[in-house]
Parts: C-alpha cells; sequence; structure tokens
C-alpha cells in the first residue's frame, strides 16, 4: 500500500504536551508553595519560645543589636547582619537598611526573631519624658509607644514568595492621646514590654542610645516569631514602611522606607 506524500502532517505535534507539560509544572509548584507556607508557623501570642518570655527576648535583642559597631550593622554582599548564635536567630532592625540581602546559615532546630517597627526608652537618655512619681517599667513602654513608635506602618512578608505576614497600623489621636488603629495585623505580634537591663558600649552604632552605661530600658513594637523552618533553603523577603503625617510631625521618632530587603536562610 502506498502513502501519499501529500497527506496533511499535524504542524505542531508538541503543542498538546507542552500544555499540559506547563499546566502540570504550575501545579506542582502550586502544591510545593502551599506545603511550605504550611511548614512556617509563628509562636502564639502568649507563647514563650524555646522556654524563654518575649519580654526577656526582646531584653536580649536590643543588648546584642546596641552592642554592634557601626561597621558591624551595615549589610554587605553575601554578608549575615544577625545574632545566628542562639535558640532564636536575631535579625537586623531594619530602620538602618535598604535593598539589603543577607544569607545566613542556622539549623533547623533554631526560630528566628524578626523585627518590623520597634522602638525602646531608657531612665537616661529619655529621663525627661519619664513621670519621676509613676510606675518606672511603666513609663519606659509607655515611652518607647508614644515617642518612638508612631507613624502609619506597613509592612508585608513573603516566605519563599509566598504572602505570609503583613501589619498595617495607622497612628491617631484619642483625647489628645496618641492611639493606634489596627487595619490589619497577620501572624504580626505586638509586644509591650516590662523593663529590662540594658548595657550598652561605648562603640555602639546608635547615637541616640546611653553608650558607655548600663541603664534601665523599655520596649514596645511590632515583631514576627517563627518556629523553626524546615531543612533548606528559604527567602524571607520585606519591606517596612513608615510615614509621618500632621500631628505626628511634632513627635520624636525615627522613619523608615525599607525597600526589598531580604535574608536567604540555609538552613541545615
Amino acid at each position: 500500500m502506498k502513502h501519499d506524500s501529500n497527506m496533511a502532517k499535524p504542524k505542531n505535534s508538541k503543542l498538546p504536551f507542552l500544555i499540559i507539560t506547563t499546566f502540570l509544572l504550575i501545579v506542582f509548584c502550586n502544591l510545593v508553595n502551599s506545603h511550605i507556607a504550611q511548614a512556617v508557623a509563628v509562636y502564639p501570642a502568649d507563647g514563650e519560645p524555646f522556654g524563654t518570655s518575649y519580654d526577656e527576648w526582646v531584653a536580649k535583642f536590643w543588648n546584642w543589636w546596641l552592642s554592634q559597631s557601626m561597621q558591624e550593622i551595615v549589610p554587605k554582599p553575601g554578608g549575615c547582619v544577625a545574632n545566628i548564635s542562639g535558640s532564636l536567630v536575631m535579625m537586623m532592625e531594619n530602620a538602618y537598611a535598604t535593598n539589603a540581602h543577607q544569607t545566613c546559615e542556622i539549623t533547623s532546630s533554631q526560630g528566628i526573631m524578626m523585627p518590623l517597627w520597634i522602638s525602646w526608652c531608657d531612665n537616661v537618655s529619655d529621663k525627661s519624658r519619664i513621670r519621676p512619681d509613676a510606675n518606672l517599667s511603666q513609663e519606659l513602654s509607655e515611652c518607647a509607644r508614644e515617642n518612638y513608635s508612631v507613624g502609619n506602618i506597613k509592612s508585608e512578608v513573603k516566605i519563599d514568595n509566598v504572602p505570609f505576614a503583613k501589619l498595617d497600623v495607622s497612628n491617631q489621636f484619642r483625647s489628645g492621646k496618641l492611639d493606634y488603629k489596627i487595619n490589619s495585623l497577620n501572624n504580626v505580634t505586638t509586644l509591650n514590654t516590662t523593663s529590662f537591663t540594658l548595657t550598652v558600649p561605648c562603640d555602639s552604632h546608635n547615637p541616640s542610645a546611653p553608650r558607655c552605661k548600663t541603664v534601665e530600658a523599655g520596649s514596645y513594637g511590632w515583631w514576627i516569631f517563627l518556629k523553626p523552618l524546615p531543612p533548606g533553603e528559604h527567602l524571607i523577603s520585606y519591606y517596612v514602611d513608615v510615614s509621618q503625617e500632621g500631628k505626628l510631625g511634632d513627635l520624636v521618632g525615627n522613619t523608615a522606607n525599607a525597600k526589598d530587603m531580604s535574608y536567604l536562610f540555609r538552613v541545615k
């Protein structure tokens, strides 16, 4: 039997195969991302990561962060500005950097402590803002809240390109007192700490800190406390945007536009 050489042939017999393959690849990637998202979790608001209270972790953070010199906190390509020595890895305070991309090696037994927008007050540098006849611990945290945590604050965090956490807080005034309107608070913990001992070395990078002194301090702010990540590479990408308008401009506080920040954690 002869074959007609003029018989029509499919112009692109591979097209259906490519379409199906692409579809299956998309489904596979979504399943992987979904599995990663489910594997990532935060400690509850009333939790004690590794048997230590949030107040104690915040105290540890400030004592570490303010002990760093200017040279130590400047992000370097491929560097790791973080405290990776403890059971909770401490990421940098983001008010000092933008476009910072860090690479850190940690273990699957370590959690991660991520500051979004945080502040402290102490009884030396902020003495004029503290009522001498009031409870010192309460005064210090309130001082941080009303003087340094001001602003309309927005932050979004992705883990392995999957949206994970969101912070959206607006400042407002009620009867002349600073208050907050919570627009979004997803996987974010608000902490108003008790007082703690803060020791600041003479070469601290922060010129506002009580250098060469040991003081009592209190803190206020928003954090993410991640439970240990599974082994492998995990990218935490985020931004923090803080703006001040109207009455906020009359208050003493920081502003930040920390854009395009990321940490690549290589978890063993």
